[in-house]
């Protein structure tokens, strides 16, 4: 029975490694602007396919297919998501949206509007009537100041619109408008890479390198370890 109970709580409680591992500064550097996408096959599609479904005779051909150079994961992956990848052929998109920058401005920087009474006694009873909110239109003046900003950079360049306004307007707007996801240095770049790439094919951010799927400082674990 205790040995059923250690087994018990080692089931509730992930293992240290796992967590200590996950947690590594390095790790979450390189996962960082990463996709993960995910596909699963089950028993029908492998015996459609003349694939065996018994886990060793699995390993097996997969074994044999590693020896002849082909992944059998990578394999799967690739034909499960063929037809996914086939229906982005000749579809584009922004880099940088207007709307949804606008969209991240607004959402950030819009006030609510409205006013709060004046506590008042009320001459009756001499009681005292607090002060109330009075809700009233939001005030998207920041966030839509914000985005001529924006758009003046996109339009003129980062030097032209640093040179309409003071030094101190100009760099506050860029401090604000990269508090929603923009860096500095897509900013200083904005008007070319509007005028050159910022229409590009969605293909191009979808790219799957199976020969990076881990870091370069990764060691796989051996059974002895494991």
């Amino acid at each position: 029975m205790h040995r059923r109970m250690d087994f018990t709580n080692a089931r509730q409680n992930p293992p240290l490694r796992t967590v200590s591992g996950l947690q590594n500064p390095a790790l979450q550097e390189w996962a960082e602007n990463l996709l993960r996408l995910e596909a699963t096959v089950m028993h029908r599609w492998l015996e459609r396919r003349n694939i065996p479904t018994n886990l060793w005779a699995l390993c097996d051909y997969q074994e044999r297919l590693e020896e002849q150079g082909s992944c059998f994961i990578q394999w799967c992956w690739e034909q499960v998501t063929k037809e996914l990848f086939a229906a982005f052929e000749g579809i584009s998109m922004r880099v940088i949206n207007d709307e949804k920058v606008l969209a991240a401005l607004k959402a950030k920087f819009t006030k609510q509007g409205g006013r709060w009474t004046k506590a008042k006694i009320d001459k009756a009873t001499g009681a005292t009537i607090p002060s109330v909110f009075v809700p009233g239109p939001a005030n998207e003046t920041v966030a839509l100041n914000l985005f001529r900003t924006y758009r003046s950079i996109k339009d003129y360049g980062w030097q032209e619109t640093m040179d309409s306004m003071s030094r101190r307007t100009f760099y506050d707007h860029v401090g604000k408008i990269c508090e929603c996801g923009l860096s500095k240095a897509a900013l200083q770049k904005l008007k070319m890479d509007d005028q050159k790439n910022n229409v590009v094919p969605i293909l191009r951010f979808l790219q799957v390198d199976f020969s990076a799927q881990r870091p370069g400082w990764y060691v796989e674990p051996s059974v002895e370890a494991a």
